[in-house]
């Protein structure tokens, strides 16, 4: 398991040195590996067999679906690679319409992601319920649907119950980002903020989560910009230069504060 976390940690952070912002990180394969965590962790330690069997149900027609998307795209790589060594006007309109399928073409989630949710509304206070409600989220943003994504993400992040660290290391992260992706600037600083003093609490215990802050304290420092707040970015910055000094993100918040300041 502490291998698993590890790896995922590192796929984590190579990705979204890459991006603006955190939601942008937020790939079918990494958040495929967290759900996969998560339900391991749910099924080894967390609740009924009632729930975690009718969850299951559901998770073999995501995995159904997957399966008959890889298919769709063998044969439509199976059809490209006959037609590589032609090189006629009509074949080259071909070829481009397969590999535009191929680039394009995303597995349907749409039946199993309306039946996460619903698993999700029935049972949000319960560790499975949150699993679901993940998966549905995460079958929203691939499709854009930001805010039905959001949605659930306010309901498991809402309340007075303590969720642990997995929770706070993994998927509030992508709550954070979403929020930013869709402007909410103010709330994603919130939940920003949330996130690093986890961070700091476990003192350099977790090397994911230590892994994880420089580019968390690059999105506070971009999120204090956006709303005008010195203090956030001046923060945010002192902890970068103090900790990251050669770190990317380093370099990109002192170009924000700089930018902010002379505005």
């Amino acid at each position: 398991m502490a291998e698993q976390l590890e790896e995922l940690g590192e796929s984590i952070l190579a990705f979204i040195r890459e991006q603006k912002a955190l939601i942008l990180f937020i790939t079918i394969p990494i958040l495929t590996v967290v759900i996969g965590l998560l339900s391991w962790h749910v099924t080894h330690h967390f609740g009924s067999t009632k729930r975690q069997d009718a969850l299951a149900v559901i998770d073999d027609k995501r995995s159904l679906a997957l399966k008959n998307h890889q298919k769709a795209m063998e044969f439509l790589q199976s059809e490209l690679q006959k037609l590589e060594a032609t090189f006629d006007t009509a074949t080259t309109a071909k070829k481009a319409s397969l590999q535009e399928k191929i680039n394009t073409t995303q597995p349907d989630f749409t039946e199993v992601g309306k039946q996460y949710e619903e698993f999700f509304q029935a049972h949000s206070q319960t560790q499975e319920g949150r699993v679901a409600g993940v998966q549905a989220a995460q079958i929203f943003m691939q499709q854009e649907s930001y805010p039905k994504a959001l949605e659930i993400f306010s309901q498991i992040f809402t309340g007075d119950h303590t969720l642990g660290l997995f929770y706070d290391i993994y998927i509030r992260p992508v709550y954070a980002g979403l929020l930013e992706e869709m402007e909410m600037h103010e709330q994603a600083l919130s939940e920003t903020e949330k996130i690093l003093a986890v961070i700091h609490d476990l003192k350099g215990m977790n090397s994911i989560a230590s892994s994880i802050e420089p580019d968390l304290l690059f999105s506070k420092a971009r999120l204090g910009a956006a709303l005008k707040d010195s203090a956030a970015v001046s923060g945010a910055v002192d902890q970068l230069v103090g900790k990251y000094p050669s770190h990317e993100e380093t370099r990109l918040a002192l170009t924000i504060q700089m930018v902010s300041a002379s505005k």
